[in-house]
């Protein structure tokens, strides 16, 4: 008689314990929690990197603002803003170039260095305080860019996972979450360097990318903790918890609009994860000593 397969065993022991009981579903419910991480680390970037309506200042009125106080600060606007031409655009003025005046009569148009910015739905972003438009947009891409293909990292979460087991490499990416995420928010709280600033904000945003590959993890963890029959059911619900953290996001930026506040929310949010995983593996070993004392 030949020996059985790994699977094969695999599938006696879950006909013996059960596909999902009350254990199995603590763990999953445990486990699949991680996945919310990855949501708040990839959909917080939207808020705290949005780009507000903005325009050219007004050379040499320095408590211009993009919202008009009155019919003088109306007037010059009109003198030294040009109107848009892009008409799908809904703002009115152009966003790029300022009127430079030789005369009364006579300007020329060039690009501008510095912007206002609506503050209707935002405080600040990083956007605004980094002035990541018109000839700067390439590096907020740039950033978004680089945290996609930070998630490429999956392959490294799977050679790690196989290597070191499953428990561990979600530790490890657990923490570096939590590590990865306060640096920047110290990153973006200091003042500092521009051109260093931004290119340790790009280092960082390639690492976080790496690091959301827990969520991978997280979803082979909760399903291989059950039987074959409530797989798909498991992989889904990670998927849904996956949205939960985007919800999380869109509830803390409906009230914190300073990008700052926002993201170190977001962070603290993140960080309690570290402390979950000490619960779960204390917690989980006491029930199952009770179990089968």
């Amino acid at each position: 008689m030949m020996p059985k397969s790994v699977h094969e065993r695999t599938e006696n022991l879950f006909s013996e314990v059960g596909e999902f009981g009350p254990y199995q579903l603590s763990v999953f419910v445990l486990v699949g929690i991680v996945a919310v991480i990855p949501g708040i680390v990839g959909y917080s970037y939207s808020f705290y990197g949005a780009t507000p309506n903005f325009r050219c200042q007004i050379p040499g009125y320095e408590n211009d603002t993009y919202e008009i106080h009155n019919d003088y600060h109306q007037s010059l606007v009109d003198k030294n803003i040009p109107l848009s031409a892009d008409k799908s655009f809904k703002g009115i003025y152009d966003r790029c170039n300022v009127k430079s005046f030789q005369n009364k009569t006579n300007f020329t148009l060039g690009q501008c260095s510095q912007w206002v910015y609506s503050k209707q739905y935002f405080q600040s972003t990083l956007i605004t305080e980094w002035n990541l438009v018109c000839q700067n947009l390439a590096k907020k891409n740039i950033f978004s860019t680089l945290y996609f293909v930070g998630t490429y990292g999956v392959i490294l979460s799977g050679i790690l996972s196989d290597k070191f087991g499953r428990k561990k490499a979600t530790y490890g990416f657990i923490i570096a979450n939590a590590v990865l995420n306060i640096l920047l928010c110290v990153l973006i709280s200091i003042d500092m360097d521009a051109e260093v600033q931004q290119s340790l904000f790009a280092a960082l945003r390639l690492l976080t990318g790496i690091a959301s590959n827990v969520y991978a993890l997280a979803a082979v963890l909760a399903m291989e903790i059950v039987g074959t029959a409530k797989r798909v059911t498991a992989v889904n619900t990670i998927y849904y918890l996956f949205i939960g953290g985007e919800f999380i996001v869109l509830i803390l930026a409906y009230f914190l609009r300073n990008f700052r506040i926002f993201y170190t929310c977001c962070t603290l949010f993140m960080c309690t994860f570290v402390f979950y995983f000490w619960y779960k593996e204390k917690n989980l070993t006491i029930k199952r000593k009770k179990k089968f004392i």
